[in-house]
């Protein structure tokens, strides 16, 4: 547990303005990693295998009656599925330990610019290769099943998604991070593809944000607060969030 006070006094702020943040309850969920871990790994080394050893693959899914790339299909979208979840699960608990403890005055989150990059990079990084691999499974599709009309709809929803990721993470390598301020116009929490766990949202001068549960829970219980974020421009990566009006002595 840790607590952060700013104990300053000036003319707009004469109150201490204490804060209390359990980074303990952000750690890795092991049990989760496993969950999917295992599942993944079973899952891409068998799709993996079905490339590498193809012959000796069909035979075998032939001995139980079921058709090779149809199985080889359902097997890389699980494996593709499974993977993006490790990877968030990873990101979320990388990214509240990196997040910087000097959350004093009206910052309810902050992190330095330059770790912050490090995320957008890290984002980059991933998303490479993710679409790659949706681009030659799709192909892949296309050649061997082009009949499978929902196999190529799931693959190509999960492609949409993650290339855009990727281009908005290539599009902020080469930006700098802007402001956008007001009260937000809707708060609000959803399931990520109902399989991606919960994800906090904050719509605000039209602009969609993801933000941790820390954060969710301080403007849900201050919704009409006018907030200041300092963002990436293109992906809408959160550097930090503060209040425009001073925190009074009962908030």
């Amino acid at each position: 547990m840790f607590k952060f006070e700013d104990e300053s006094n000036t003319e707009q702020q004469s109150v201490q303005v204490t804060k209390i943040v359990d980074l303990s309850e952000k750690s890795l969920d092991k049990t989760s990693l496993l969950k999917w871990g295992i599942p993944g790994i079973i899952l891409t080394g068998f799709t993996i295998l079905g490339f590498l050893v193809e012959n000796m693959t069909r035979d075998l899914i032939d001995l139980v009656g079921l058709e090779f790339n149809l199985v080889v299909m359902l097997a890389a979208v699980g494996a593709v599925i499974a993977d993006i979840k490790i990877i968030s699960l990873v990101f979320a608990a990388r990214s509240s330990v990196e997040q910087s403890l000097e959350l004093a005055g009206n910052f309810i989150e902050f992190r330095d610019e330059s770790e912050s990059r490090k995320l957008v990079w890290r984002k980059f990084l991933v998303f490479l290769p993710l679409s790659f691999i949706c681009i030659a499974l799709i192909s892949w599709l296309l050649a061997q099943l082009p009949q499978t009309i929902i196999g190529l709809i799931i693959v190509g929803v999960f492609s949409i998604a993650i290339v855009i990721e990727l281009v908005s993470a290539a599009r902020d390598i080469r930006s700098s991070p802007i402001v956008t301020q007001g009260t937000a116009s809707r708060l609000w929490q959803k399931s990520r593809m109902m399989i991606f766990g919960q994800v906090n949202y904050l719509l605000i001068d039209r602009r969609l944000f993801e933000v941790n549960l820390h954060v969710y829970q301080f403007l849900n219980a201050n919704p009409d607060r006018p907030i200041r974020i300092r963002h990436w421009p293109h992906s809408n990566l959160v550097i930090s969030i503060e209040y425009l009006e001073v925190l009074s002595e009962n908030d």
